[in-house]
């Protein structure tokens, strides 16, 4: 199928930032070594058969793309098959979704709306939205009138964000799995900055070059939700050192010469002695 660059050019002066997103959790996503689990779904441009994904040929026809700005001003110039990926890139979610740009005080109107304290965490350079088209968002809202919802995080690496976008979150690529499986989301968005590591981000995007990602998910509070303990995951180092220190000073006590006097006063046939 030819791709005209006015397709393009129209896909790119609905919102350049939000463009760029997309393109760039697909680069992180195509650059990882789990490639074949993360970048789902993969152009079928690049499908050979069924089954095989030449992932080669894909990175080396993306690597032809210009900065996105630079190809909204000639879209002509840019090559082809390039062109055709990209146009693939900002119109696969088309019929489920559309991704938005949201000025810096959309982040002040999620703090309000989520039930923790959050003022204290590094505010978002960029923050964006995913809208869901009328019949999706119906049907969550018709599952939802029983139960209600509320407002989580969660935290993840760059390369994961494709695949949460386009597929939302899918137990079966969860490989952390500290407190049993399942999908880890938490209203302290602190927690969720522990499991959301800086990642490089594509080299010729107008975003920053490197970032930590965050989900802001509406969750309905069905009763099949386990709470977890959050604090725990806030504080493992705290408590880590604390039980620490406890094994140091029962060290100290088992070690101590009254200590040992005691024990051979009352365990004659102690080996120690």
């Amino acid at each position: 199928m030819l791709i005209s660059p006015q397709q393009v050019l129209g896909l790119l002066q609905r919102d350049l930032l939000a463009a760029d997103c997309l393109t760039t959790i697909f680069w992180a996503a195509m650059s990882s070594f789990r490639h074949d689990t993360v970048l789902r779904p993969f152009p079928p441009l690049f499908l050979q058969g069924a089954e095989h994904k030449d992932i080669e040929k894909l990175r080396a026809v993306f690597h032809k793309l210009p900065p996105l700005d630079r190809v909204a001003e000639a879209p002509h110039a840019v090559d082809p098959t390039t062109l055709r990926l990209l146009h693939w890139i900002l119109s696969s979610g088309q019929g489920r979704f559309t991704l938005q740009y949201r000025p810096p005080a959309t982040f002040h109107d999620i703090i309000g709306q989520a039930q923790s304290s959050t003022h204290s965490v590094v505010k978002p350079q960029c923050t964006f939205e995913l809208e869901y088209v009328p019949e999706l968002e119906s049907r969550f809202h018709t599952a939802a009138a029983p139960y209600g919802t509320l407002l989580a995080y969660h935290g993840s690496q760059v390369e994961n964000f494709h695949s949460i976008t386009h597929n939302g979150l899918l137990n079966s690529f969860n490989k952390t799995s500290a407190f049993g499986e399942g999908t880890y989301l938490s209203t302290d968005l602190g927690v969720c900055l522990n499991w959301s590591p800086l990642g490089s981000l594509w080299p010729r995007s107008m975003l920053p070059h490197s970032a930590s990602c965050v989900a802001v998910c509406e969750v309905i509070k069905h009763p099949s939700i386990i709470p977890s303990p959050s604090w725990l995951r806030r504080y493992w180092f705290v408590v880590g050192v604390a039980l620490y220190l406890v094994f140091l000073v029962l060290l100290g006590v088992v070690n101590s010469r009254a200590f040992r006097q005691l024990y051979s006063k009352y365990a004659p046939e102690w080996p120690w002695r």
